[in-house]
Formats: C-alpha cells, structure tokens, sequence
C-alpha cells in the first residue's frame, strides 16, 4: 500500500501557517497581499523542488502538473484549494486541500506509481473574498463563471486593483483562466463547523453547497437627543435593525431546512453614545 508521508505534510502545513503573522500572532493573508506573496513563493518553491511543472494564469491561479509522455495526452485529476485566508485564520484552511494534493503527487512520484492521467495540484486566488469580492474568485473565473478581465478590475477593500497587485508581488501569470480541464477535481477541507466532531466521525463527503446570499441592508430614522426624546416619538434605526436581526435568526432556527444566517457587521450613525441612531447598516 502506498502511503504520503504524513509528517512532511503537518509539518509543510505549519510553516505556511507561519507565514502572515501580524504582531498580535493572528494569522493573515490576505489575496495578493505581501504575505500571500510570501505563501505563494513558499508553495511554489516546494513544487519545483519535486520536479512538478508550474504554470500561473492571468488571475494567478497556481498550478502543479505532474504529467508523463505516456499520459500528456489526458485531461488530469485536479485537486486543490486555496492559501489566501481571512483575518485571524487558522492554519488548516484551504491550506490542507492544497498540501494535500502536492503530498498525493510527491509520493507517488516517490513510488513509482504512473498514473493513466496526469495528477495536478491548483492553489486558486481569493476565494476568501476578504480583500476582493466576490469570494471563491479565482476557481469561478477557472470554471468560466466570470471573465478574466472582470476579476482583474476588482477593486479591493483597501482600493487596490487586483490586476496591479497581482503584478506588484508577481503572479500575473500568461495563461488563460481555464486553460486546464480536469478529468475530475477534488479538494479535502478541514470541517468548517462542529458536525463530524461532535458526532465522532473523522471524515465526511459533501452532499451540497451551500447557497450564499450576501447583502446590506440600510435603515434609516431620525436623529435626536437620547435622553430627552420619549420612546414613544423616537425613529430609532438602530432599535428597528435589533428587530430585524431578531427575526431573521429565530425564523432561520425555525426552520426544517440547515439554512443558517448571520449578521456579522453592523454600523449605526452618528454612532455617538447619546444620540438616537439615524441610520443603521449591517450585513
């Protein structure tokens, strides 16, 4: 039985964790940032030292291909994920899915194994859509769901433009988003919720996906003194967004469905202790 060598992983897996600490220790990399740089140069270093070819497309999508002359000819197994993260990230995350698939093509290449098809290993860019929206940028752009130059105008929460930034830390590659077409992709993941731990099982396979729907939502009221305005002449826009917050997580537990919901930012204006908020923005 062939089996990887699991210690090269963790231990492959802990030095890119490495990578993108800030002073508190939290780790962050953020797409095409300075610190994704230092992950991707690191990821890359690790695939031309194994003798696997790399290639980079136009919205710097990494990939590792192993292929032969006897098998060239073949559309690969892909398997891959990301290493950009969001803030405070932990280390498995997309990380694991993407070592993995390098740890896969090192030991059979060690085995001497030949597979029918070529084996390739893909690091896609932004799919955490911190820094640039939408999230899972780079694989959606690789399946054709949006157009190169689309995702290359981004304009990133800092107001950078993903095409200059791609460039500035050198991952502008030439090849066209979907250039490789895989005979079947895979990508393991870490557990992102509680599920399999709590109910002992070590592994899992997807039956869906999620279907996400982002969205800001504005309230406006009136603004006005705090302590002097009685509850019952008061617009208050931050009272009536705790309402709608409310609602829409007691329906969602509510529901037969595994729909979940969040609010996970919320801004009142003036946002000053004393006064009635005029407006209210949350997510």
């Amino acid at each position: 039985m062939i089996e990887i060598d699991a210690q090269r992983l963790l231990g492959r897996i802990r030095e890119l964790g490495a990578v993108g600490r800030d002073g508190e220790g939290r780790l962050i990399r953020l797409a095409a940032s300075d610190t994704d740089r230092q992950g991707r140069d690191l990821f890359v270093g690790w695939l031309r030292q194994a003798g696997i070819d790399v290639a980079i497309d136009r919205v710097g999508n990494i990939f590792g291909i192993w292929q032969s002359p006897e098998n060239a000819g073949q559309a690969p197994l892909l398997i891959g994920s990301h290493i950009d993260t969001v803030i405070d990230a932990g280390i498995y995350d997309g990380c694991y899915g993407v070592l993995a698939g390098l740890e896969v093509i090192e030991t059979l290449k060690a085995s001497g194994f030949l597979p029918s098809r070529p084996v390739a290993v893909a690091a896609f860019t932004n799919e955490e859509g911190v820094r640039y929206t939408p999230d899972m940028m780079g694989s959606l752009a690789h399946a054709g769901g949006v157009s190169a130059e689309t995702v290359l105008a981004a304009v990133g929460t800092d107001g950078s433009v993903l095409r200059q930034e791609l460039a500035r830390i050198g991952y502008a590659g030439d090849r066209e988003p979907g250039f490789l077409r895989p005979h079947a992709y895979l990508e393991l993941h870490i557990e992102q919720g509680p599920v399999l731990e709590g109910e002992g099982l070590p592994i899992g396979a997807v039956e869906n996906l999620q279907g996400i729907s982002w969205q800001r939502v504005t309230i406006d009221g009136v603004a006005n003194h705090a302590g002097t305005t009685p509850m019952s002449m008061r617009s208050d826009a931050g009272h009536a967004a705790a309402r709608v917050i409310t609602f829409l997580l007691d329906r969602t537990k509510a529901s037969n469905a595994p729909t979940v919901a969040t609010v996970g930012t919320i801004r009142f204006e003036p946002n000053a202790i004393n006064v009635i908020p005029s407006r209210a923005v949350f997510t």
